[in-house]
């Protein structure tokens, strides 16, 4: 009874996830039931976060959150494993991923969209204090380097970034 309302969520696909250790011990089948095997005790020393969602986007956001929290209190303090997940379509990537994304954009673009009137070696140093790697490329053009823990932000440069594309 308790699982029936997760059911929808995979009564009509033609695959389901299904999550195993390196034996191929179930651990898993999200998001109907976690497995025994993976309960988590005073005992435990090692953790695998799993985060499963329709939307790999807001999945790998909520990923790269979860695990940069928690790393925090590992033996050795934001260390992660890479896991490789392996897609019904047989292709396999990588995760966490988490690269830092590169934009750029430009002082016009900011201050419009803030409502104010900066000069680029404010809006550099405005960026840096938010813990945003950011440099005056040119006049008037400013480059971003946003960590992935920084959906916001990585969210505006993308918005950003598709303005100057237009």
């Amino acid at each position: 009874m308790q699982l029936k309302r997760y059911l929808p969520i995979i009564r009509d696909s033609p695959v389901y996830p299904v999550v195993l250790d390196a034996n191929g011990v179930v651990l898993s089948l999200p998001p109907v039931i976690n497995g025994d095997h993976s309960k988590i005790t005073l005992a435990t020393r090692n953790v695998l976060i799993e985060c499963t969602a329709t939307d790999l986007t807001k999945a790998s956001i909520v990923l790269n959150t979860m695990l940069t929290m928690f790393s925090q209190y590992c033996d050795v303090p934001f260390e992660v494993e890479v896991v490789d997940v392996e897609y019904a379509n047989g292709e396999t990537k990588s995760y966490p991923d988490f690269t830092y994304t590169a934009f750029e954009t430009t002082s016009k673009y900011i201050n419009t969209a803030v409502g104010v009137e900066l000069a680029d070696t404010e809006i550099v140093t405005l960026l840096n204090r938010m813990c945003l790697d950011a440099k005056v490329k040119e006049a008037g053009k400013i480059s971003v380097s946003v960590p992935p823990t920084r959906s916001g932000a990585r969210a505006l440069m993308i918005s950003s970034w598709s303005h100057l594309a237009a």
